[in-house]
C-alpha cells in the first residue's frame, strides 16, 4: 500500500513539475539536434558485383575449368581476407593517388547459391565513394588473381555492372530521437532528485504515509 502511496505523490510531483520537465526535455533535445546537424554529416555507400571465376588444379596436377559453387565458397572467405589485407589496401591507394582508402569502410558479402561478390565502400561524398571503389576493383581484378590460392590455378573477377549502385544514410534522426529521450530523462532525474531532497509534507497522502495513520480530516488554508 505504501508503494502505491510513493508513487501517486511522485506522479503528482511529475505533474507539478510540467513545465521543468518539458523546458529541460526540449533544451537537451534541441542542442542535440543542432550538434548532430552541424557535426554529423550523411555517409555514401558505392557497391558493385564480381562475377567470380575458377580454374583449379585437379588430382592429376592438369587444370580443370569449373564454375563450382561449392569450391568458390570455400574460398571466399579467404578472398575477403586478402581485398581487405594491407596489400591490396596499398595498391588501391596507389592507383587513387591518396592516402584515404582504409579496409575498415570495404564491406563484402556474397550468395551461398551464387559465384557472385558484391563490393562496397562508404565514404563522406558520392564521388569519394564511387571513385575509390573504382579503384579497390580495378586493385582486386589486376592483384588478387596474382595471389596464390590452395587448389586454385587461376581465379578471375569480371564484373558484372558498368555503374556502381549508390546509397547514403545519416544517423541524424537517431541523434534527435536519442536527444529527446535523454532530455525528458534527464528531466525526471531532476524531478526525483527535487522530490527526495524536499522534506516538507506535500499532502495527506504523504502525512498518512509517513504517520501510519489515516487522516480524519483535513483543513485548508
Amino acid at each position: 500500500m505504501n508503494f502505491y502511496k510513493s508513487g501517486a505523490i511522485f506522479l503528482r510531483t511529475l505533474y507539478k513539475h510540467l513545465l521543468l520537465i518539458i523546458i529541460v526535455t526540449v533544451l537537451i533535445g534541441s542542442a542535440v539536434t543542432g550538434y548532430a546537424f552541424l557535426k554529423i554529416k550523411p555517409s555514401y555507400t558505392a557497391s558493385s558485383k564480381l562475377s567470380v571465376k575458377v580454374e583449379t588444379t585437379n588430382n592429376s596436377g592438369n587444370s580443370d575449368e569449373t564454375l563450382n559453387v561449392a569450391l568458390a565458397n570455400k574460398l571466399f572467405p579467404t578472398i575477403e581476407d586478402r581485398i581487405r589485407s594491407p596489400k591490396i589496401i596499398d595498391y588501391a591507394r596507389g592507383y587513387s593517388g591518396d592516402q584515404e582508402i582504409y579496409a575498415n569502410r570495404i564491406g563484402i558479402s556474397y550468395n551461398e547459391n551464387s559465384l557472385i561478390l558484391t563490393i562496397s565502400y562508404v565514404d563522406k561524398t558520392e564521388k569519394l565513394a564511387k571513385g575509390r571503389l573504382r579503384f579497390i576493383i580495378d586493385t582486386i581484378k589486376e592483384e588478387l588473381p596474382k595471389q596464390e590460392l590452395t587448389a586454385v590455378s587461376r581465379i578471375e573477377f569480371v564484373e558484372t555492372q558498368l555503374e556502381s549502385n549508390l546509397s547514403s544514410s545519416s544517423k541524424i534522426p537517431t541523434y534527435i530521437i536519442a536527444g529527446f529521450v535523454g532530455g525528458l530523462i534527464c528531466a525526471v532525474m531532476i524531478v526525483l532528485l527535487i522530490f527526495v531532497l524536499d522534506n516538507k509534507v506535500k499532502d495527506k497522502d504523504e502525512v498518512e504515509l509517513l504517520t501510519g495513520t489515516n487522516l480524519i480530516a483535513v483543513i485548508s488554508k
